[in-house]
């Protein structure tokens, strides 16, 4: 089997497709791209498809004539398993505390790191 190249553009499609943009986000939750006739990563999809990263679904009814659905394939999937970037520990950690500054605004980073009540957030 020859060798597959995957650009950034490709392989950040496959990323959206699968709803894995938040490096933060573990799983993903969804499958699916829709593009029009004319939209600008046509060319981009077709080429995933072509090289079996992702292929095309059939389209639900309630979407309009023209448009088209695109998924990621297992062989897709193994491949942004193996390349994803994942955010270290301490990343993750940082993030938590980031999200909980929109409820505690006077939280400090120290207090976050050293107060039991916020372990589970950690």
């Amino acid at each position: 089997m020859p060798k597959i190249t995957i650009r950034n553009a490709d392989f950040a499609i496959m990323l959206h497709t699968l709803g894995l943009t938040d490096i933060y986000r573990e799983e993903s939750y969804r499958n699916h791209f829709v593009a029009g006739k004319d939209h600008s990563d046509m060319p981009t999809l077709l080429r995933l498809c072509e090289v079996g990263m992702m292929r095309e679904a059939d389209p639900p009814r309630f979407l309009e004539s023209g448009d088209r659905v695109f998924c990621v394939t297992d062989l897709g999937k193994a491949y942004v398993a193996k390349h994803r970037e994942r955010p270290s520990r301490a990343k993750k950690r940082y993030n938590s505390f980031l999200s909980l500054l929109d409820c505690c605004p006077d939280l400090t980073f120290k207090t976050f790191l050293t107060d039991p009540q916020y372990k589970l957030y950690r």
